[in-house]
């Protein structure tokens, strides 16, 4: 299996989706002939994914788990890939949880085996003190993002809100979730940690650079020596 920075190049490989939601990523990959697992903790976001999977007839095994557990889940060195995208890193309890993880991943990684994987720029949230994202808005919902940036007060985390209104019904729908806003250079030392190499920063899967003032998303690559 050749797989180069961001990109699956290898036909087939076999890669763990981790956090994998709905199946949009896994089915997208299995669609172009890897051998795919997913996994996330949410069972009807599963059920959706398995759907979609025998909709299209894909090579895809989805799976109700903690990301925390992937190391007892799989043989070691079973992967070619592992993803984890869709900022679900950070729903993690602190650095020493993402450090865990990270040594989960290696352990079921092959040798030459790529981790990529993406959150937010928490540098930039942190510093800029973004406490508000951009409004989505349609004729059919409003949804509105918030963040509580007061890391002191929640224990080294921030909280995420969310609000959704129906426009139809006025029915408002409200969430919160804590999440740990790791920045780029403790996502650098538990690569390290951890024992990958080559870790590489952008703020896409296109490789664009990363900058800690400007961009919007951390997107990161590392390899299983």
């Amino acid at each position: 299996e050749c797989i180069d920075g961001l990109y699956l190049k290898s036909v087939p490989a076999k890669i763990l989706d981790i956090g994998c939601a709905t199946g949009s990523l896994a089915c997208g990959l299995a669609a172009l002939g890897h051998c795919v697992t997913g996994i996330d903790l949410d069972g009807k976001m599963i059920s959706i994914a398995a759907r979609k999977r025998d909709e299209k007839r894909l090579n895809a095994e989805f799976m109700s788990a903690n990301m925390l557990d992937i190391a007892r889940l799989f043989e070691k060195n079973k992967f070619g890939a592992a993803v984890c995208v869709g900022n679900t890193i950070v729903h993690l309890d602190d650095a020493e949880r993402i450090r865990e993880f990270f040594v989960s991943v290696y352990e079921i990684l092959r040798p030459g085996g790529v981790f990529i994987a993406q959150i937010l720029n928490y540098d930039r949230i942190l510093s800029k003190k973004i406490e508000k994202l951009a409004l989505i808005e349609n004729d059919i919902i409003k949804f509105e993002r918030y963040y509580d940036l007061d890391v002191e007060k929640h224990g080294g985390r921030i909280i995420f809100k969310t609000r959704l209104t129906v426009k139809k019904n006025g029915a408002v729908i409200e969430n919160e979730a804590p999440l740990y806003p790791a920045k780029k250079l403790e996502i650098f030392e538990a690569l390290g940690s951890a024992g990958f190499v080559e870790a590489g920063f952008y703020s896409d899967i296109d490789k664009t650079p990363f900058s800690v003032e400007t961009s919007g998303p951390l997107a990161f690559s590392a390899i299983k020596p």
